[in-house]
């Protein structure tokens, strides 16, 4: 397997997996950041009347991700979203609710770069239309949660490895 060489730019979707699991293709957007800047409240003292003295931070940012899954089997559909698959006829049954899924997020990208999320919340919601011109899909969100385990990082990106020498 050819590595390729780490020059700092990470492109390309290449596989996509929620616990474990490689959950299909993605719409040819790709993952889009959805995380939220951190908001700050600046802090004004008396003496000082040309702007703030400091800032809080009253809300962290988040971090997350969005993309548009695009190949909806069945089994993955359950996977994902939950629900039931008819034994009768093999159809996708959706659950009453949605409910968030928690598990590890991994992208292995197209330029050897791998990103890691350990905790992540699965969200989706039906998107699009179904036409000549384009497909159903489930719109879902990625969100990063704090790890469990104590010293682990939210994420990680990893650079193209090299092979173990054997």
């Amino acid at each position: 397997m050819a590595v390729k060489e780490n020059n700092g730019l990470i492109y390309g979707v290449g596989k996509v997996m929620f616990n474990g699991k490689e959950i299909g293709w993605v719409s040819q957007d790709g993952l889009q950041p959805k995380g939220e800047a951190k908001q700050t409240t600046p802090v004004y003292a008396a003496q000082v009347h040309d702007g703030a003295v400091d800032e809080l931070v009253s809300t962290p940012s988040t971090i997350a991700f969005g993309f548009k899954l695009i190949q909806l089997i069945p089994e993955m559909c359950k996977d994902l979203f939950g629900g039931t698959i008819s034994s009768v006829d093999g159809a996708y049954e959706a659950p009453e609710g949605f409910k968030d899924l928690e598990g590890a997020f991994k992208v292995e990208c197209v330029s050897g770069h791998t990103i890691e999320i350990p905790r992540a919340r699965l969200s989706g919601e039906l998107a699009d239309s179904i036409n000549m011109s384009g497909v159903l899909s489930y719109d879902c969100t990625v969100k990063c949660l704090k790890p469990t385990e104590a010293g682990k990082a939210r994420y990680r990106i990893v650079p193209p490895q090299t092979e173990a020498e054997g």
